[in-house]
């Protein structure tokens, strides 16, 4: 076909989705999701009710954006947090941390007793 170029069609890149629907079924994959959603709102709620964080927006796909309100504390909570748990990115040319609930690494526990740790050292 002259619309297929040198890696195909891509039709494998299906694989990993459909390995996951085979080995979970249905409901399996929607608990997951369900759960990463619930995850995500537990420590969006942590971050809005610890007056010295900032919550970018409240999770809409089990993603929080958050940071410290005093922008030194940043590196502090950074070095604190378990490894793998937490991104950084780049936001209106401020840094912020990214938690992705959906990330085997995020333990939400973890993150929060991190955080409030790291604040309360300063």
């Amino acid at each position: 076909m002259p619309n297929v170029g040198v890696l195909g069609s891509h039709g494998a890149t299906a694989v990993p989705l459909l390995a996951t629907l085979l080995a979970r079924g249905r409901s399996g994959v929607a608990a997951r999701i369900e759960r990463c959603v619930e995850l995500a709102g537990r420590f969006a709620q942590f971050v809005r009710d610890d007056a010295r964080l900032e919550l970018l927006a409240p999770p809409q796909t089990a993603i929080v954006a958050w940071r410290p309100r005093d922008a030194t504390a940043f590196e502090r909570i950074r070095q604190a947090l378990p490894p793998g748990s937490t991104s950084t990115t780049t936001l209106g040319g401020e840094p912020w941390f990214r938690n992705v609930a959906a990330n085997p690494n995020a333990d939400v526990g973890l993150v929060t007793q991190a955080v409030r740790r790291a604040l309360d050292a300063a």
